[in-house]
C-alpha cells in the first residue's frame, strides 16, 4: 500500500486543480474535493480504520437489543430538544482532556466558556463531562449527530453527483496512491456530508444559534455548510499543530476557490506564531490558551518520553522505544499514546511488557508531572513538542512520514532531528539538561472573544 503525505497531496491539489471541480447540487457551487481531501487521506493512510495494534478484530456485532436502545435514547434526547434555549451561543466540543474529577472537558474552549459564563450557552458534547455537572451554567445536549443521520437515511434521499465523483476518480486514477479510491468510497463519503448537513439545517432552524463555536480540526463541514446557508457566524478553535501542508486547512494558491470551499469565519489560533503558517480560507485571530501556556517548571528526572499518535502508522517509534530500554535498563521511557489511540492502549501495554522500564501511559499523568519528570521528548509529529519547547524540554524528531509538518522548530537549538533507530541510539544523551525555553502561545486574550460578539 502506498501512504501518502500531507505535502503530497497539498502539492496534487495545486497541480491537478482538482478544485476546480465544483457541484451544483447544494445551495451554493462547493469545490467538491473539499468534502473528499481528508477521508480520502484517512482512507490511504489507514488512519481510524485499524482494528487493534496487534491485528486482532474486535469489533462487535450490533445486536437488535442494541438498535431498539439506540432509537430509544435518540427518540427521548430529541425530546429533551425542545426545552433547550434559543438564541444561544452554541459550542460544538471535542472532550479530550480530563480533570481532576475524572471528567471530561475541552482544554481549548474552555478560556472562552468560562469568560462568557453568565450568557445563554449551549454545549454539544459527548461522555461524562464536567459541563454536564455545571447544569445551572451551561445547558448541554447529548451529541445525537450519529443516530439522526442514520433515521435521515430512512426517509431522505442522497443525490448522486455522478459527474463530479468520476472527474475527482479520473484525477485520482492518475496518480498511484489514488487508485486504492473508488466511486462507491467516494459517493458514500458525500452521502455522510449531506445527511449531516440536512441534520444540522434542521437543529439550526429550530435552536437558531446567534454564534457556532467549534473544536472539530477541519472535518466537520456538514456543520459550517448548514451554518453557512442559516447565516449563522462559524469560529473555530485552534486544536494541536498547524503546519503549511496541512490536509485539514490549508488550500492551494493556484485557484480562486475562497467562496467555493467550506471553512469557518473566524480561526482562533494560540499565538501569532501561527497566524501566518497555513492558507486559509477563514479570517485568524489570537485568542491565546491559559490551559496550554507553559508554567515554571523544575526539572525533577531525567525520563525520556515518546510521544506516539495517529501518525505513528508503522509503529516505528514503538521499535525504538525497545532498542532504547535494551541500552538503557535503568531509563524510565513514558510512551505516551494519542487519545485517538486509546483502542489500542491494552495491545501496547501487552507489546511492551517484558520492558519494566516503559510506562505505557495516557491521561492519567498530568502534564505538569510529566513534564518536571522528562529530560527529552521523542516523536514523529505532535503539539506537545510546542508545550515543551515552552519549558526547555529537549525534542528530538524522528524523520519519517509527517515530520516535515514541525520544520518550524527544525532551527531550535535543542531540537534534534533523527533518521531512525541506529541515529536515535548515537544522538540520544540521557543527562541532556534542558535548553532555552521559546514561547509559542500567548495568555487568553478576551479582547478578541469581545470583538467577535460585537461584530455579530
Amino acid at each position: 500500500m502506498h501512504l501518502i503525505s500531507e505535502k503530497e497531496l497539498i502539492d496534487f491539489a495545486e497541480e491537478t486543480r482538482i478544485y476546480n471541480i465544483v457541484t451544483n447540487n447544494l445551495h451554493t457551487k462547493l469545490a467538491i474535493w473539499d468534502i473528499f481531501k481528508v477521508p480520502v487521506f484517512y482512507k490511504i493512510n489507514n488512519i481510524g480504520n485499524e482494528t487493534t495494534f496487534l491485528n486482532k478484530d474486535k469489533r462487535t456485532n450490533k445486536t437488535l437489543l442494541w438498535r431498539i436502545n439506540t432509537l430509544f435514547s435518540l427518540i427521548i434526547n430529541s425530546i429533551k430538544y425542545l426545552l433547550l434555549p434559543k438564541n444561544a451561543l452554541f459550542f460544538y466540543l471535542n472532550l479530550r482532556n480530563v480533570n481532576n474529577e475524572g471528567l471530561y472537558f475541552d482544554r481549548d474552549s474552555e478560556d472562552t466558556i468560562k469568560y462568557l459564563k453568565g450568557k445563554k450557552i449551549l454545549i454539544d458534547s459527548n461522555y461524562n463531562n464536567q459541563y454536564k455537572k455545571n447544569a445551572n451554567a451551561y445547558k448541554t445536549l447529548s451529541r445525537l449527530e450519529p443516530q439522526a443521520v442514520k433515521l435521515l437515511s430512512l426517509f431522505i434521499k442522497c443525490p448522486y453527483p455522478e459527474k463530479e465523483i468520476e472527474g475527482i476518480i479520473s484525477v485520482l486514477h492518475s496518480t498511484k496512491w489514488g487508485k486504492q479510491i473508488d466511486n462507491t468510497f467516494l459517493y458514500n463519503e458525500y452521502k455522510n456530508f449531506y445527511l449531516k448537513y440536512r441534520y444540522y439545517n434542521i437543529l439550526f432552524k429550530y435552536l437558531k444559534p446567534k454564534l457556532i463555536f467549534a473544536i472539530q480540526n477541519g472535518v466537520q463541514k456538514s456543520l459550517f455548510y448548514a451554518a453557512k446557508e442559516k447565516g449563522i457566524k462559524t469560529i473555530e478553535f485552534q486544536h494541536g499543530d498547524l503546519h503549511r501542508y496541512q490536509t485539514l486547512y490549508s488550500y492551494p494558491d493556484t485557484d480562486n476557490i475562497k467562496n467555493m470551499v467550506i471553512a469557518p469565519d473566524i480561526f482562533l489560533t494560540y499565538g501569532d506564531k501561527w497566524e501566518k503558517v497555513l492558507n486559509m480560507q477563514s479570517k485568524v485571530m489570537v485568542v491565546g490558551n491559559n490551559n496550554i501556556l507553559p508554567k515554571i517548571y523544575k526539572q525533577q528526572s531525567n525520563e525520556l518520553t515518546i510521544i506516539s499518535s495517529t501518525i505513528n502508522k508503522n509503529r516505528t517509534l514503538d521499535a525504538i522505544a525497545i532498542e532504547l530500554s535494551k541500552k538503557y535498563p535503568d531509563l524510565i521511557i513514558n510512551f505516551k499514546l494519542h487519545p485517538a489511540e486509546l483502542k489500542i492502549l491494552d495491545d501496547v501495554k501487552q507489546y511492551f511488557s517484558k520492558y519494566q522500564n516503559i510506562k505505557v501511559i495516557t491521561n492519567e499523568i498530568s502534564r505538569d508531572e510529566l513534564f518536571a519528570r522528562t529530560s527529552s521528548a521523542f516523536m514523529i509529529c505532535s503539539t506537545m513538542a510546542y508545550e515543551m519547547l515552552s519549558v526547555g524540554i529537549n525534542i528530538y524528531i524522528l524523520k519519517e512520514h509527517e515530520h516535515i509538518a514541525m520544520e518550524q522548530i527544525f532551527k531550535y537549538k535543542n531540537v534534534t532531528l533523527v533518521n531512525d533507530a541506529e541515529d536515535m541510539l548515537l544522538k540520544y544523551e540521557i543527562d541532556k539538561p534542558w535548553g532555552e525555553p521559546v514561547s509559542f502561545f500567548e495568555p487568553f486574550q478576551k479582547e478578541t472573544i469581545d470583538t467577535i460578539l460585537n461584530e455579530e
